[in-house]
């Protein structure tokens, strides 16, 4: 009844969209508009569907599991199904929620009672605090420091410590982040963000490491070189350990050092 999280090689929290989730994306694109449940109507479908599954209606992670996201490239899911197939894409919407949590939506009355539902129920889970706050920490090193609220950092515990409850509240919650953006803006935290002129240049696999180390986003969302950064001709790529118990990325073996001459 509770997701199941993906975890990579390493132990650490996998982010990234399953194949099925790509598919759903895709075929959403082309579906027509349909009308947004009422709250009443979201609840009402979760109940049926958990009582099929002969599921504990009092208990508030179950029920809150078979609600339908009714906004974004994901709507007609489960939040069960969002937080097994697109954890990334979740937690980059809650953490969107939490940074502009009452001001400049634009959604509708559903949407806005929906998301604050979604938020509640991904917050119920450690694996899902712990994935808010790796957003939480790329926006932060991406925009810079006073561009977030405080990061939480969420004590490790099981999923299975936070118990049922006999009542469901319906928080009201709203973001200025438009739905259609989300997943867009999910991914552009994965990848490489270097200027485009760089692109052309650099090879692939040493993109990623140099973004890190000089660039960062600016508020309208583009590359840009940190200048305080650079004080040093010569930058090496992170160094791959002797010894390792886990599966080190291939991209580790194969950068090339930078040697960036700004007269």
């Amino acid at each position: 009844m509770e997701p199941r999280f993906r975890r990579r090689a390493d132990g650490s929290l996998n982010l990234t969209d399953k194949v099925e989730a790509a598919k759903v994306k895709e075929a959403n694109k082309g579906k027509p508009y349909t009308r947004t449940l009422s709250p009443e109507g979201v609840l009402d479908k979760a109940k049926k569907s958990l009582s099929q599954h002969h599921g504990d209606l009092a208990n508030r992670k179950h029920l809150l599991g078979f609600f339908e996201i009714q906004f974004g490239v994901f709507r007609g899911q489960t939040f069960r199904w969002v937080a097994e197939n697109a954890l990334g894409y979740a937690a980059y919407l809650v953490a969107s929620m939490k940074r502009d949590p009452t001001g400049g939506s634009k959604d509708s009355q559903e949407h806005a009672h929906n998301k604050g539902c979604f938020k509640e129920y991904i917050e119920l889970f450690p694996s899902g605090r712990i994935a808010i706050a790796m957003k939480e920490e790329q926006y932060a090193e991406s925009f810079g420091p006073g561009t977030s609220t405080a990061l939480s950092h969420p004590t490790v515990s099981t999923e299975a410590d936070i118990g049922p409850s006999a009542t469901l509240t319906h928080p009201s919650m709203s973001t200025e982040i438009d739905d259609s953006t989300l997943l867009a803006e999910a991914t552009k935290f994965e990848e490489a963000y270097v200027e485009s002129g760089w692109k052309h240049t650099l090879p692939e696999v040493d993109q990623r490491w140099i973004s890190k180390a000089l660039f960062r986003w600016t508020a309208q969302g583009h590359p840009e070189l940190v200048f305080s950064r650079v004080d040093k001709l010569w930058w090496y790529p992170p160094q791959v350990p002797l010894k390792t118990s886990n599966s080190p990325s291939l991209d580790n073996y194969f950068g090339h050092p930078l040697l960036l001459w700004m007269p």
